[in-house]
């Protein structure tokens, strides 16, 4: 019998990072399946109904953006150069570099929805109902039809493909492009994971009501278990343990059997079924979106829901479909399955782009430290650049705490006076952060340099040559300068 939660929450989901990104089409927000946020080095590479791809840093200022001739419904994949790989509906794999300039871009046989990397760094895109293989130079390497749309999913250790396809099928597929095995199902089931004990983990598709576990090696079915009838399912996998969202309820499910640990309805007022992608932060919360309307709100609410790894809901944030001119939909959605830092999640809402987490009356914010760079070379009516950086990756602020010396403004400072200039850096923290300790930098100023340039003095020169007792001689010299 599913559980449901009845007890008063004394946490809280908190935005950590909000940018506007402009993600909106007439019909409110697009997204993909697929996880559409990609991480690296701290910078966000998100993909959108605009055919942009934008790279916005962890401060939520956008750095470049790169535009395509067509939606963006894929993933983001990188490799160890840091060149990011995506594909779009305009049939083009592409390789952008990290300042948004276009490496490379290669034709694709169909529009693109999803892409993997192997651990030897070929590309794999899935376009239509071909597999097609890449080098890093963007020259195809080999391609196999599936007979139907296809949905790179998973990757498995030894570079075996993992896909889903419009048939109702799940295929495996070696790094070669041989296809190992193939098996069907009622609808098309969505690709949770794959356990520590070799099993690939199947949510169901709407209508099944089935969730599977498959052998990695050959796909014969290993067991099923019976889940909620809902729009389709999704699940997380860490480890041996599966969570996997179907219906108005959430799961965990056994690895080893298919047993059912847990079941509960997310919501007492939930609606009929939630579709969101599951995500699993790295506060050890699942992250979901659902839908619930009472009396009370009988239009309803989406939000974002919390629940830890026993089924116990810790927060939850409710928030309207509706914009306030009462016709355009703005659905909060999660946009990744990987997990956000600042240990919680991405979701999209209203055209933003944001992290939510959750955070309580104990929650203790996390430390954070200043570093400053290398100190300019002032001296006096010249300027130089002072430059900081704050472990969180939030923006440091300056400030001059010798006025009379030297002036500051954002990060340029002004000489003034020979002296001592001391600029202080500092971060005021947000929710997830508290205030870092001021730090400062001392820097020297100097006067200019006078340019002394030598010179010498001509012979002495007199007039008359010669003298006689009481007369007089007139000497002169000429000096280089």
């Amino acid at each position: 019998m599913p559980q449901a939660f009845g007890g008063v929450l004394t946490n809280q989901i908190s935005t950590l990072f909000d940018v506007d990104i402009g993600a909106r089409d007439s019909y409110g927000e697009t997204f993909s399946e697929s996880s559409l946020v990609g991480v690296q080095d701290g910078n966000y590479y998100f993909g959108s109904v605009s055919g942009k791809m934008t790279i916005i840093n962890s401060i939520g200022s956008i750095k470049c953006s790169y535009l395509t001739d067509g939606w963006i419904m894929s993933n983001v994949v990188f490799d160890e150069n840091k060149t990011a790989y995506f594909i779009g509906i305009d049939m083009y794999l592409y390789a952008l570099n990290t300042d948004c300039s276009l490496r490379w871009k290669s034709v694709v046989e169909n529009e693109g929805y999803s892409v993997a990397i192997g651990s030897d760094g070929t590309i794999y895109a899935g376009a239509g109902s071909f597999i097609q293989a890449f080098d890093k130079n963007g020259n195809q390497k080999w391609a196999r039809s599936v007979g139907s749309w296809v949905g790179i999913q998973t990757v498995g250790s030894d570079g075996t493909l993992y896909v889903t396809t419009a048939n109702n099928g799940v295929s495996a597929v070696d790094s070669s492009g041989n296809l190992k095995w193939s098996s069907f199902y009622p609808s098309r089931p969505r690709i949770s994971g794959i356990t520590t004990n070799g099993l690939l983990i199947l949510s169901p598709g709407y209508p099944d009501r089935w969730a599977y576990a498959v052998d990695i090696t050959n796909g014969e079915l290993r067991w099923r278990v019976p889940v909620a009838t809902g729009q389709g399912g999704y699940g997380v996998v860490e480890g041996n343990s599966i969570y996997m969202l179907n219906g108005k309820h959430l799961y965990a499910i056994s690895s080893i059997d298919g047993a059912v640990i847990w079941d509960v309805i997310y919501d007492q007022d939930a609606g009929d079924s939630s579709n969101s992608l599951l995500s699993l932060g790295r506060d050890g919360f699942l992250y979901f979106s659902g839908f619930a309307k009472n009396a009370l709100e009988p239009r309803g609410k989406r939000g974002v829901y919390a629940f830890d790894k026993t089924g116990k809901l810790v927060a939850k944030d409710m928030r309207d479909d509706v914009a306030g001119d009462g016709l355009n939909l703005r659905y909060v959605r999660l946009v990744a399955r990987n997990a956000a830092p600042m240990g919680g999640v991405f979701v999209l809402y209203d055209g933003r782009l944001q992290i939510l987490a959750v955070r309580s009356a104990e929650t203790i914010a996390a430390n954070q430290t200043i570093t400053f760079g290398t100190a300019p070379t002032l001296s006096t009516g010249g300027t130089g650049s002072v430059s900081a950086t704050a472990s969180s990756g939030l923006a440091v602020t300056y400030s001059s705490l010798t006025p009379s010396v030297c002036t500051v403004s954002s990060s340029m400072v002004t000489a003034i006076s020979a002296g001592i200039c001391t600029i202080a850096a500092n971060q005021a923290g947000n929710t997830g952060y508290s205030a870092a300790a001021q730090v400062t930098q001392s820097i020297q100023v100097t006067q200019p340099q006078s340019t002394n340039l030598s010179q010498t003095i001509g012979a002495m020169k007199f007039s008359p040559s010669t003298l006689s007792v009481g007369g007089v001689s007139v000497v002169s010299a000429t000096a280089t300068s």
